[in-house]
């Protein structure tokens, strides 16, 4: 893996340090925290980067996730709100 940043590895060890784990045929599969998540498909989602079509599939993602656990709003920053916002007629 390639960071662009200190923060940004450490940013991963915390998700990492915070995945629960489920078992498929055996083998231990580690899955990101709900919140985690959210902020990876709203940061993906912000990446001017990428294309414009994969940002609008991640936004869908994460309003999908917004939908389904209304309280993972509680845990997004001002700015993570902002771009959720984008979906709004």
């Amino acid at each position: 893996l390639r960071f662009s940043s200190v923060e940004e590895a450490q940013q991963f060890a915390a998700c990492v340090a915070r995945a629960g784990v489920i078992e498929i045929d055996g083998l231990p599969l580690p899955i990101l925290a709900p919140l985690d998540l959210l902020r990876a498909k709203l940061r993906a989602a912000a990446d001017a980067a990428r294309r414009r079509s994969k940002r609008l599939l991640d936004l869908a993602d994460a309003q999908g996730l917004v939908e389904d656990h209304p309280e993972l709003l509680a845990g997004l920053a001002p700015d993570e709100r902002t771009i959720l916002e984008q979906l709004r007629p």
